[in-house]
């Protein structure tokens, strides 16, 4: 069996976001444990797509890599009667997200997974370039092609069946996984990681940052509604959460997005806005080490097909407070507070409560470190293996 895969969505440097991380993990898994079909790992760019790919060194692995400016090959895919030589001949397509793929003939499988349809619900949250972009992608036309499709959580099965009329029995859940801490990634005094100075906030360092913290990961895009949490962390600065320590401050961690700029002028408006720190991009070491002295975590997305960063604070042990948009409910289940992200007040109670109550802390610890650990990546890679194989 021959199985292209299509690894566009991990061209991009690190970090990366969810998909990245999901592509990346199950790919390697699925490798560790299929040494017999041969894979063909498709890239495509202009400038060299090369550059910051991670490494598979398997004995199974091709890679397929085409110099096609981008907007070309998406155009090119849209064509009736596409160019065969835009892709090899193989037996089954699998694409780890949602992207543009020319027409395949019908002995072809494929094999599509779907993180969420939050673009479809909150169109607002997404610029026009990202609206148009989904647009001309035909996601429903895509699913209804394909042989079978991979749902992140119940969650978003849901929404693919109700959203797009896709029978059901089409649709399996594959959780994906969660790293999980060890001995090499997780030391707070990390000499390589940088000090806040290097993200332009003037804090020393993590390690000798003088006060508590609550912490966020996640893009600066409207969707994950860093604006209400900013807006919640102002309810929690008329009081004094501690009495011996100094006051509490909010550090937003993430690559760049649409909502970035806005944001900057929400925080220079707050009157918190001397303790609150937008640090940009984090390396992984970086982001161990802010979940290593983080007081909680907050995850206040509008909507979420899984929630990678709300699980990764948990494997680190860091107290996670999370919206009920989307997934999270299911993915964290009572291991995290889960409150309405339209709702900054019951945001800062939550917060509130997770850093004044030492019981509520230990306990939400233990279930957190107890939940992550019941999603693994090579559990994920051998369904999705078993798939492959059976379409």
């Amino acid at each position: 069996m021959r199985v292209l895969v299509d690894l566009r969505c991990l061209q991009s440097p690190p970090p990366r976001g969810g998909v990245g991380v999901y592509a990346e993990h199950i790919i390697r898994e699925l490798l560790a444990r299929d040494q017999r079909h041969e894979y063909l790992f498709f890239v495509n760019g202009l400038v060299d797509p090369r550059q910051h790919l991670p490494q598979f060194d398997f004995p199974n692995v091709r890679w397929i890599i085409t110099r096609w400016p981008n907007k070309v090959f998406n155009s090119l895919a849209l064509l009736p009667h596409c160019p065969a030589a835009l892709l090899p001949s193989t037996d089954v397509v699998f694409l780890p997200n949602l992207n543009f793929i020319p027409r395949l003939p019908a002995r072809t499988k494929l094999v599509v997974t779907v993180h969420d349809l939050s673009f479809e619900h909150f169109p607002d949250c997404f610029t026009v370039k990202q609206r148009l972009w989904h647009h001309f992608v035909r996601p429903q036309k895509l699913l209804q092609r394909a042989n079978a499709i991979i749902a992140v959580s119940e969650t978003t099965k849901r929404d693919v069946v109700e959203t797009y009329g896709i029978p059901e029995e089409k649709v399996r859940v594959v959780y994906p996984g969660v790293e999980h801490p060890n001995a090499t990634n997780t030391d707070p005094n990390d000499p390589n990681t940088r000090t806040f100075e290097a993200f332009g906030s003037g804090i020393r360092s993590i390690r000798m940052f003088p006060g508590p913290f609550i912490l966020s990961i996640s893009e600066l895009s409207p969707r994950k509604n860093l604006d209400g949490l900013i807006a919640a962390f102002e309810h929690l600065t008329p009081l004094r959460l501690y009495t011996s320590t100094p006051p509490i401050h909010l550090v937003l961690a993430g690559v760049s997005g649409s909502a970035e700029r806005p944001l900057r002028r929400q925080i220079a408006r707050s009157p918190a806005r001397d303790r609150i720190h937008l640090l940009g991009s984090v390396s992984e070491n970086e982001k161990r080490a802010l979940l290593a002295r983080a007081s909680c975590f907050v995850y206040p997305s509008l909507w979420e097909g899984f929630g990678f960063p709300a699980l990764e604070a948990m494997a680190e042990g860091c107290p996670v407070v999370a919206s009920t948009g989307g997934s999270l409910p299911e993915i964290l289940g009572d291991a995290a507070l889960l409150v309405d992200p339209l709702n900054p007040a019951a945001i800062a109670d939550a917060l509130r409560y997770v850093l004044t109550d030492d019981a509520l802390r230990r306990d939400l610890i233990v279930r957190g470190r107890e939940r992550a650990s019941r999603y693994q990546w090579r559990t994920a890679a051998a369904t999705l293996h078993r798939i492959l194989t059976s379409v």
